[in-house]
């Protein structure tokens, strides 16, 4: 019984020193993950303005991820305005912040607003650049360069299908990354009835 008692008191502890390990854990999750999961819903409930106030306290703080996360927001714009209003600008000065110190998520949406010309003036050819330094790190960059070359956009010193080619190619590097993105572009060549 005294064997049982000692047992039972060891586990007590161990599962009080797992628990203060998780909690040690779980501030390491960056707090602009924890803010993007309420602003989404993802694996909890959804709680913009939970979300978005804990995501701007991370921003002051410091931290690129919530910086491109919040870039992101203002680029592509929340669905319920009363939360966060878009601004293409605000959210272009997010992203080179967090490029600067190498968040090679925010160099993709900086290239992208330079690709749209959204926030900032259009420039492909640095668009082109900075996609260019990412595409082993973010798969979503391969995409955005294949639908430059798709558009001719680059690669003009190359035939159409020497740049449909080279699209193809960065899509399929994309897809084997498991990026979504790759599959819809690839879905809509399909679709189209391009040659692949």
């Amino acid at each position: 019984l005294l064997y049982k008692k000692i047992q039972i008191d060891q586990k007590k502890e161990a599962a009080k020193l797992l628990r203060k390990k998780a909690e040690k854990k779980r501030s390491v999750i960056p707090t602009a993950v924890l803010a993007d999961n309420l602003i989404y819903g993802k694996n909890q409930n959804e709680n913009p303005t939970e979300g978005i106030k804990q995501l701007r306290a991370a921003c002051d703080k410091g931290d690129l991820l919530a910086i491109t996360i919040m870039g992101e927001l203002y680029y592509n714009g929340y669905p319920h305005k009363e939360f966060l209003i878009p601004d293409p600008k605000k959210a272009v000065l997010c992203f080179r912040k967090a490029h600067d110190k190498g968040v090679s998520r925010a160099t993709a949406g900086w290239a992208q607003a330079l690709m749209e010309g959204k926030g900032c003036p259009q420039n492909i050819p640095k668009a082109q650049g900075l996609l260019e330094s990412i595409t082993d790190k973010e798969p979503l960059a391969k995409v955005s360069l294949a639908l430059l070359y798709k558009k001719g956009l680059i690669g003009q010193d190359k035939s159409d299908i020497e740049r449909h080619d080279i699209a193809m190619n960065l899509l399929r590097e994309a897809i084997a990354k498991e990026c979504a993105q790759a599959h819809t572009q690839l879905g809509i060549i399909y679709e189209n009835g391009e040659r692949v």
